[in-house]
């Protein structure tokens, strides 16, 4: 399902972000996308500090992503 909805966007490299809570699914997520899953970034937290973004941003261009696939989060 996940790679049906990638193949529907411009994209085709995701990089998956986590919070290192939800690593294991992230992890699973990135084997479920096949070729289009780029890397895995279990590093996001809550009120996105900037240096989180920087290392997030770092992370996308090191795998040449060109989507984000986020998991988790909500209140």
């Amino acid at each position: 399902m996940a790679k049906d909805a990638l193949a529907s966007l411009t994209g085709r490299r995701a990089l998956v972000i986590t919070t290192p809570g939800q690593h294991a699914l992230g992890e699973r997520a990135l084997r479920l996308l096949g070729d289009h899953g780029a890397a895995c970034h279990p590093h996001a937290r809550m009120h996105v500090p900037r240096p989180v973004v920087d290392e997030a941003l770092a992370a996308a261009q090191a795998s040449r992503a060109d989507v984000l696939v986020t998991l988790g989060g909500g209140s």
